[in-house]
């Protein structure tokens, strides 16, 4: 039998078109599906001819499978999220809901209640999210975290399964990644602190940038990299790119802490033999830190990182706390730890609101007692 899709005449002997619709929209929802769990690539008119046919429809026009074509491009491209992506005052995006978007810039976080996708097609958009950028995320595996590139916009996604809450939802969060380096004279930094962040990259000491997210410290740190001799071998470490530089002799790691010997702890080994000048190990978060710091105590310089944390003060006691919960060493006690990273660690510079709020200079510890000076407190 031969109709076109959209003949109310012919539609309203058999059922009500509203409801005919949703049959079709229903089919091609279960088509994706199939296509996601075979791991086929998407493509609208091969599942509209599939769910289509399934109806008995075997004919029909372009114009007709458009108001099914743009409810598809929305579903796979967030198409009516773009106000929010496009626009870099925004630093942070949140998607609580079908419905609930947080929307985070540094002035203020707003709440806005806007419905961009239906309510039953939300899952199935972030799974196509998930899939499209090569990640699993299920019951079994419920979280990831991935680069996304999005009208001509990058972000740093991170997908929560609904599995996981109490109240079933899933969430999408999106951290932009400014792809801009910064001059230091960019930042709002007195002049006698540029020249002294320019001293550290010049004498080669070792530091951590600290700060809480969207604090300014990837910003700071891709600035810096900037003022590094151009014949120096700089090896960057990272899980997701957010460091940028123009620096001519860069060896580049992305880690995926899924794939055994891709690691951020794995990669840190492999670069002790590459002749590094200088070493970037893009976040200390986990075991990745016990290679790093020990390659401090081999004797290289030069060594960046930066890391999470409420004060200058409070990221010694991180980095020693990580170090001693991921190090497997049961001989180590916390004062031999706080003792390394006090005597590899030169510097802690630590920022607030894309500001320098404090910097230390680290001389030691003293059993628990790590000893430090300030070099700079805005307060």
């Amino acid at each position: 039998m031969k109709f076109n899709i959209l003949n109310s005449t012919y539609i309203s002997n058999n059922e009500n078109i509203a409801t005919y619709h949703n049959e079709i929209f229903t089919l091609i929802r279960e088509k994706i599906s199939s296509f996601l769990n075979q791991g086929k690539t998407l493509q609208f008119d091969e599942i509209f001819k599939q769910a289509t046919f399934a109806l008995g429809i075997e004919e029909y026009c372009a114009s007709e499978s458009k108001i099914y074509a743009e409810w598809f491009e929305n579903l796979t491209s967030f198409l009516k999220l773009t106000k929010y992506l496009n626009d870099v005052s925004i630093h942070e995006i949140i998607i609580h809901d079908y419905n609930l978007i947080q929307v985070i810039s540094s002035q203020n976080s707003i709440t806005v209640k806007e419905e961009f996708i239906a309510l039953n097609d939300y899952d199935l958009a972030l799974e196509i999210l998930a899939f499209s950028n090569k990640e699993t995320w299920n019951y079994q595996q419920p979280f990831c975290s991935f680069w996304l590139d999005i009208y001509s916009n990058s972000f740093r996604a991170t997908l929560i399964h609904h599995s996981t809450a109490s109240n079933k939802k899933s969430k999408l969060f999106l951290r932009r990644i400014n792809k801009m380096i910064f001059a230091l004279d960019d930042f709002d930094i007195p002049l006698d602190i540029k020249t002294f962040l320019t001293g550290l990259i010049e004498n080669k000491n070792n530091f951590v940038i600290s700060g809480s997210t969207c604090s300014g410290k990837t910003s700071l740190l891709s600035s810096l990299l900037t003022k590094i001799n151009k014949d120096e071998h700089l090896v960057i470490l990272e899980d997701t790119n957010e460091i940028q530089t123009t620096h001519p002799t860069t060896s580049y790691f992305l880690a995926n802490e899924k794939i055994e010997g891709k690691t951020l702890k794995d990669y840190c080994a492999y670069t002790m033999r590459m002749r590094p000048d200088r070493i970037l190990l893009g976040e200390m978060r986990s075991n990745e830190i016990v290679p790093f710091i020990l390659s401090m105590n081999t004797g290289h310089r030069g060594l960046i990182s930066t890391i999470h944390a409420n004060s200058a003060k409070d990221c010694i006691s991180r980095m020693c706390l990580l170090f001693s919960l991921y190090s497997n060493i049961s001989k180590l006690n916390f004062a031999t730890i706080t003792s390394l990273i006090c005597q590899n660690v030169e510097y802690i510079v630590h920022m607030e609101n894309k500001k320098i709020k404090e910097i230390i200079k680290i001389f030691g510890a003293d059993n628990l007692n790590p000893i430090y000076d300030y070099i700079f407190n805005l307060e």
